[in-house]
């Protein structure tokens, strides 16, 4: 429900709408038709009567006539107030309206209709109300700080002179010399702090500064060449190092000193004095000062220490800058120089040639050992030498040898690789550059390898290159001849001798002679192709005998064949020619005769020379006869072929055809070789062909294949060889570092010009030769590259080459003096103005408020505040005032300093406002709440965000009004409470907020932001404070809000929130604004020693509960992936936030959530992963084990049964009874505190009574290793807080143990029922009220809150009247509200002597949380008014978190508690009397609670 706070606006309405009908005279309303005045109904507003209506057609009731402040309206049918009546005059008074119908004249105030007639409502500063209203007249004869309408109101002081200011009478100037006015204007004070050449009275009152960039000192002085008193300003008398004071105009003032020398003051760069070698800066010396300083040095020149000098460089390194040769540092590797061998002007350090043994890279960067060089070629070392089977190698001279020409085109002085000893088998050859085979080894000589071994014994047997007995290579016998034998270790193959027919021999002298015939050694007919078959066999026989088929007999001839010994006549014929008994041909003397053949008949086939045989003649040479071609013998010049000849008639061996390159001679005998071949034409070698001046040509098949002809295998420098090879065509439009002819052919480029000129390797090519303006030459001039990074005044191509100026903004534009663009300003950063030149943007100084600025120190100095430099209402920065001095609030437009805590302490002093009920939010908008209140809550303090809940109002801010309600309730007590305000429109969009500067007096931290639509205020105050109201009031453009928190009439919290707000194109309809308002109980959080947070299991589930709420709207579908996520939120308790984290744990859920939020827009994904990246690692701390305790003889251990990857540290505990006493360790009171680490894990313990005791233990896990002397987590490090009872009479060893402990358990089941109230006992619907359980009427043991149920009834029933679980009848019996009630999971713990308090929001629908002491919601019957609350205690509950509680005996150690409260609806009657058992105990501490109220 929402409570309007003002009537809505009305304007001119119709009279019938203000009209009431009388009951005594006639019924008939206006504009009915009637036949008399009587039946008209009379009307408030004025006499009616029955006339005839032109509009109508018929007779009507109208008015006749209105009361007083109405007139007539169209027709008589309205009577409408009157406007503009005049002061004193009648006016209409309608209720709720806000139309003003009294004329604003005069206007010294403002009039009002006040009970029918015009008056002054409130009159104008400077003006006073007189004659009840009647009229405003001005203050006359008003002093000094009196509120004033004009100047002549004022009196006059004889400080100065007194002007009406800002509606107060104000000082504006003084009389006295270097007087000026105070803050208020109310007294002249001596100026103590004046600007430069103002009137002064001593130095001290001098500002240390001057209107020039130079400083010095300020002094109070007169002016040079004026004398006399009261003349004196403030000018500098003296300057600082770099500047001389000179007489500017008509001041002195500090100038620069320029041209500079080095290590002389200086302020800036451009003042020191330039240098060739070097440029200089203005850089800090050795003494502090700034001086004149070598920044840097020219090229080929080192910087020296302290920038002093700058000194030709030596020692220089390859690649290094240089001046001259003796620049550079030497080197053994070779011949080092100074020179620019890359086109780029500046001189290098490189290399000219190399050493003997190395090689020049391409660069001339370096000269390269040589690696695996081959025999006879440059060496450095013997290492680079090639390894080689013939012997050992090394780098030495080569030896000379006695000729003129030079050895492998190297100096004979050179080292080159050489052997220097040959192996076994090897001989040394010319200047140790080979090692040569040895060859025809004799036998039993050291050899190099099988081929080489001496062949003078191949008859005796196979000699090969063996291995000896002493691992040796020589030449051996591997096996004897055929006829031979081995002997002295294969040295020798002696052949066997006297062998017979059909023996092995070796030779025919082995063989014994025979009388038949002639006796050989050879091998037996039919293995003349075998080897080692030689025997003795007859050769031949005696005259008329023939040799058997063996060879083994000699037999008498008869028949004689070809060969045979024959006689004359005795030869047999032969079909392939004659056959004649002769000598054998070519036997001197001639043998004994053999028949033979004497011719062939054939063509083509000649005799064999034994005269055996008729062959087919081969190899036949050209012109000679054949019998086919394959006859002829083959020529490399053509082809040849066995035909008939022109002139022969016989087929003789021609050619056909030649080869290319070849003429074909008239009588085919002869293929002539061509000479001076042109391009694309045949030939036979490169010789023929004829040369070229564009490139070289060859003889070779094209790409193509087919016979050799003349192509160019390459073309000159700038031509293009064709696919063909057959053309070189000279290039045009040749690309940069292209090979090129003539500049012609380059492709210009708009950059520079472009030339054909020698490029790295020698070559021309395509090159930049210079470059335009703008625009500079790479170091292989292949490229013009645009400046970029152009100071001002440099050369540059287009704006965006131009560095870039924080001062102002630089573009490339034509110079003034310089026919070329340069690097210029083209306008200043704001606080900076333009030279003329453009070069120069310089900073503008002492800036008055709200004009343009460059930084802090530019702006003038106001009274009462700071002044910076920051964005204006423009987006530019300007001075404006940041803050203001104690007992000043900064205007919303930062233009002034104004006393706003005067006004705050005004609206403290009022009246508190009446209380009035407030609504609840929504739960959206309570969920995006309590998450803003969560990230605002500083680090050190925790809440229960189910404790937490907001109430809302509309107000609408009037200018210079304010607007109060009473806030939500606090609970009082001793600790501190957390509060926001938020404010949140249908109007306005809120842009930004500053944040607020408190000068409250009760209030230790405050903060603003704004998240969601809403302007939040947060802030803490003590929780002893009441009652607490809320004032907020709002400038007239909404830019700034006053925010209060108050307690009774005093200002606990004040702030001027400035805030950037604009009015919405369409506002939404609704109030323009609504307040919400909520506060809460912080606790305090424990901290290790490191101040690492310590929490307990149930502030783990707050925390979560917070990341919970931060969730956007977006993500809630995606809750259900989380297991257990729906029951935490619900009830966030530390067992539910268990289940979540065990899920989370061990799968990787939050990835699946995360995916599934990714519909979410951009700025709701930052709240998803902020979400996961917190509660993940907060589940990973939450579930880490805690410590088991043990008590054995005497001695309390500690042990943390973890794994290997989590270390416990800064263990911490304390040991109380059941009274709080710390008996052990860390007095309880300091527990929390921050203290010395103790890492004791065990210590001696002993029970002295039976009654158990408490552990509480605080301590580290650390998922790391601990490393350093203070043993620091390398990791995470998760603070935990822990308890846990021990019971005497349950452990063995305790001396208690079995034992009835009387102090142990409740005796008293029934506690008496006054040790329960409700404050206070009749409440309204939405308000609160507190269940205290007091500590006095209660036995001494520890009591848990384990359950709450409420009943309700429609009649005022004793509290002991029974339970009807039906509900059948609420006004007989008590009807359940929540059935079974709602366990405390939290175990809230009520003490002896210590008052337990419950904090219950009465709300229709809903139901009790359960898991907090501070703020929970009861769940209300809204048709029955009368509740009971039964409130069940359990003494030493067993059981984990979430279980049922059940004691040690079981119900005897249960108890329940009851009161009585009743609920009415707002605006109903007073409330009834409650029965007894709800009365308040005398002494009993009872909280203060408000409800939510509105003015």
């Amino acid at each position: 429900m929402k409570v309007l706070l003002v009537g809505c606006a009305l304007s001119l309405v119709t009279a019938q709408q203000y009209s009431i009908s009388s009951r005594d005279g006639g019924t008939l309303l206006i504009g009915q038709q009637c036949l008399s005045g009587a039946e008209c109904a009379s009307q408030a507003l004025g006499a009616t009567t029955c006339v005839s209506s032109a509009s109508l057609g018929y007779t009507a009731c109208l008015f006749s006539n209105c009361v007083k402040g109405f007139h007539l309206g169209q027709e008589q049918k309205t009577c409408d107030p009157d406007s503009n009546v005049p002061i004193g005059g009648q006016c209409a008074s309608i209720a709720n309206s806000e139309v003003e119908y009294c004329a604003q004249i005069p206007s010294n105030g403002t009039i009002t209709c006040q009970s029918g007639v015009c008056l002054f409502k409130d009159c104008l500063t400077g003006f006073t109300m007189v004659n009840n209203g009647q009229g405003c007249l001005e203050d006359t004869n008003v002093k000094l700080g009196g509120y004033c309408a004009r100047t002549e109101d004022c009196l006059t002081d004889s400080q100065g002179q007194v002007e009406c200011s800002e509606s107060l009478c104000r000082l504006t100037s003084c009389n006295a010399y270097s007087f000026i006015t105070n803050p208020r204007g109310t007294a002249c004070v001596e100026d103590p702090e004046v600007t430069y050449g103002n009137p002064c009275a001593h130095d001290s009152n001098c500002v240390q500064y001057s209107t020039n960039t130079g400083w010095g000192t300020v002094s109070c002085v007169n002016p040079q060449g004026i004398v006399g008193a009261n003349k004196a300003i403030c000018q500098l008398t003296s300057c600082q190092n770099g500047y001389t004071l000179t007489l500017v105009e008509t001041q002195m003032d500090c100038v620069e000193t320029v041209d500079v020398p080095i290590n002389k003051p200086c302020i800036s760069d451009h003042a020191c004095v330039h240098s060739d070698i070097g440029q200089v800066k203005c850089l800090p010396g050795t003494s502090g000062n700034n001086v004149c300083l070598f920044d840097s040095c020219a090229y080929g020149y080192t910087l020296q220490a302290g920038g002093l000098d700058c000194l030709v460089s030596t020692g220089v390194p390859i690649g290094g800058a240089c001046i001259n040769k003796f620049s550079c540092l030497g080197n053994n590797n070779g011949t080092i120089d100074c020179f620019d061998g890359s086109y780029s002007g500046n001189k290098t350090c490189l290399f000219t040639g190399c050493n003997n043994g190395y090689s020049l890279s391409e660069d001339q960067m370096t000269c390269s050992e040589n690696q695996d060089v081959e025999l006879g070629y440059p060496c450095a070392f013997s290492r680079d030498c090639r390894k080689n089977k013939g012997g050992d190698t090394w780098c030495q001279p080569l030896i000379p040898i006695l000729t003129r020409k030079r050895v492998f085109g190297w100096n004979s002085d050179n080292n080159v690789c050489q052997f220097s000893n040959c192996y076994k088998g090897y001989t040394i050859g010319p200047q140790n550059l080979t090692c040569n085979a040895n060859e025809n080894v004799p036998i039993n000589e050291f050899c190099a390898y099988s081929k080489v071994c001496t062949t003078d014994f191949a008859n005796n047997g196979t000699v090969d290159c063996l291995q000896d007995w002493y691992g040796d290579y020589r030449c051996l016998f591997t096996s004897p001849a055929h006829g031979y034998s081995l002997y002295k270790n294969k040295t020798l193959s002696l052949e066997n001798t006297n062998v017979t027919i059909g023996n092995d021999c070796a030779q025919k002298a082995d063989c014994a002679l025979n009388p038949l015939g002639a006796v050989d050694c050879q091998s037996p007919p039919g293995l003349e192709n075998t080897t080692d078959t030689e025997v003795c066999l007859f050769q031949s026989c005696i005259y008329a005998y023939t040799l058997s088929s063996n060879h083994q007999q000699c037999t008498m001839n008869h028949d004689v064949g070809l060969g045979g010994a024959c006689v004359p006549g005795a030869c047999a014929t032969n079909a392939i020619g004659p056959v004649t008994c002769t000598s054998p041909p070519n036997t001197t003397p001639p043998g004994p005769a053999v028949c033979l053949l004497s011719g062939c008949y054939a063509n083509g086939f000649g005799l064999s020379p034994d005269g055996m045989k008729c062959l087919e003649l081969t190899n036949v040479p050209l012109g000679n006869a054949c019998h086919a071609t394959e006859d002829c013998a083959l020529n490399t010049n053509g082809t040849i072929g066995c035909f008939v000849g022109k002139a022969k008639p016989n087929a003789i061996c021609m050619f056909t055809s030649c080869v290319g390159g070849f003429t074909l001679a008239a009588n085919n005998l002869t293929c002539t070789e061509n000479t001076g071949v042109p391009i694309g034409n045949l030939c036979a070698r490169t010789e023929d062909c004829l040369e070229s001046s564009v490139g070289t040509v060859g003889c070779f098949a094209g790409s193509l294949g087919g016979p050799k002809m003349c192509l160019y295998t390459s073309c000159n420098n700038g031509f293009l060889k064709g696919l063909d090879s057959k053309t070189c065509t000279e290039l045009t439009n040749v690309a940069i570092n292209d090979p090129c002819a003539a500049s012609a052919d380059c492709l210009q480029n708009a950059n520079g010009t472009i030339g054909c000129i020698p490029g790295a390797n020698g070559n021309t090519v395509c090159l930049f030769k210079n470059c335009i303006n703008g625009f500079t030459k790479s170091l292989d001039s292949t490229r013009c590259i645009e400046n970029t990074n152009v100071p001002i005044g440099g050369f540059c191509a287009s704006t965006v080459d131009c560095a870039p100026s924080k001062i102002g903004t630089v573009k490339c534009m034509p110079g003034l003096t310089v026919h070329a663009n340069i690097c210029l300003y083209d306008s200043c950063a704001n606080g900076y103005t333009l030279s003329t030149d453009r070069t120069t943007c310089t900073e503008n100084l002492n800036v008055p408020i709200n004009e343009a600025c460059a930084f802090d120190s530019s702006c003038a100095k106001v009274p009462n505040g700071s002044v910076a430099c920051i964005p204006g209402p423009l987006g530019n920065n300007v001075c404006l005032i940041t803050s203001c001095a104690s007992g000043y609030g900064l205007l919303y437009t930062k233009l002034e300093c104004r006393t706003w805590l005067s006004e705050a302490l005004d609206i403290a002093a009022g009246d508190i406002p009446t209380p009035s009920m407030l609504t609840p939010v929504s739960s959206a908008i309570e969920r995006i709440l309590i998450g803003q209140f969560g990230s605002l809550l500083p680090n050190a303090f925790i809440f229960d965000p189910a404790a937490l809940f907001f109430n809302q109002i509309d107000l609408s801010f009037v200018p210079g009004k304010f607007a109060s309600f009473v806030a939500s309730p606090f609970v009082v007590g001793n600790g501190l409470v957390g509060g926001m305000v938020a404010l949140s429109s249908t109007t306005y969009d809120f842009i930004s907020v500053q944040q607020p500067n408190n000068i409250g007096t009760d209030s230790s931290y405050v903060k603003a932001q704004i998240d969601n639509g809403f302007v939040d205020i947060f802030y803490v105050v003590k929780a002893s404070v009441s009652p607490i109201w809320v004032a907020l009031s709002l400038s007239a453009d909404a830019s700034a809000v006053m925010v209060q928190v108050n307690s009774a009439h005093q200002v606990l919290l004040f702030d001027v929130i400035q805030l950037t707000a604009v009015k919405k194109p369409t506002p939404a309809p609704g109030p323009a604004f609504t307040v919400a308002t909520g506060s809460v109980t912080l606790s305090q959080l424990a901290h290790l020693d490191d101040g690492t947070v310590a929490m307990t299991d149930l502030q783990f589930a707050y925390r979560a509960s917070l990341f919970a709420l931060s969730l956007p709207t977006c993500a809630i579908a995606c809750e259900s992936l989380i297991p257990g996520f729906a029951a935490f939120l619900a009830k966030g308790t530390p067992a539910n936030l268990y289940t979540t984290c065990q899920a989370i744990d061990k799968t990787p859920i939050l990835d699946s959530f995360n995916t599934c939020a990714g519909s979410c827009g951009p700025a709701d994904q930052i709240l998803v992963k902020n979400f996961t990246s917190k509660f993940g690692p907060l589940c990973k701390g939450f579930i880490q084990p805690a410590p088991a305790i043990t008590l054995a003889n005497d001695l309390l251990s500690f042990t943390l049964n973890v794994t290997d990857k989590l270390t416990i540290t800064m263990f911490d505990y304390s040991i109380t009874d059941i009274n709080g006493v710390t008996l052990a360790g860390t007095n309880i009171a300091k527990f929390n505190q921050r203290r010395d680490i103790f890492n004791v894990l065990s210590i001696a313990f002993k029970f002295s009574t039976c009654s158990a005791v408490t552990i509480h233990m605080k301590y580290g896990l650390c998922d790391a290793a601990l490393t350093g002397p203070a043993n620091v987590c390398s990791g995470t490090l998760t603070g935990h807080v822990k308890s846990q009872d021990l019971d005497p009479t349950a452990i063995q060893g305790s001396g208690f143990y079995g034992e009835t402990c009387q102090n142990s358990v409740v005796t008293n089941v029934a506690p008496p029922s006054d040790a329960l109230t409700a404050t206070p006992s009749v409440v309204q619907l939405g308000q609160t009220f507190v269940l205290t359980l007091s500590g006095t009427k209660l036995t001494p043991a520890h009591k848990y809150i384990s359950k709450l149920v409420i009943y309700s009834s429609s009649a005022n029933l004793d509290i002991n009247a029974p339970v009807d679980a039906t509900c059948s009848d609420s006004s007989k019996a008590w009807c359940p509200v929540n059935l079974g009630g709602v366990e405390y999971n939290c175990f809230v713990t009520a003490q002896k002597d210590v008052d337990q308090v419950i904090t219950l929001t009465t709300s229709a629908g809903k139901k009790v949380s359960g898991c907090s002491s501070t703020s929970d919601l009861a769940f209300v019957n809204t048709l029955n008014q009368y509740y009971k609350i039964d409130v069940t205690f359990d003494a030493n509950p067993s059981g984990v978190v979430g279980s049922q509680f059940v004691g040690r005996d079981a119900l005897a150690t249960r108890g329940t508690v009851s009161v009585l409260v009743q609920v009415i609806s707002p605006g109903s009657g007073g409330p009834s009397q409650v029965l007894s058992g709800a009365t308040s105990l005398a002494g009993t501490s009872v909280a203060v609670v408000l409800g939510l109220y509105v003015l």
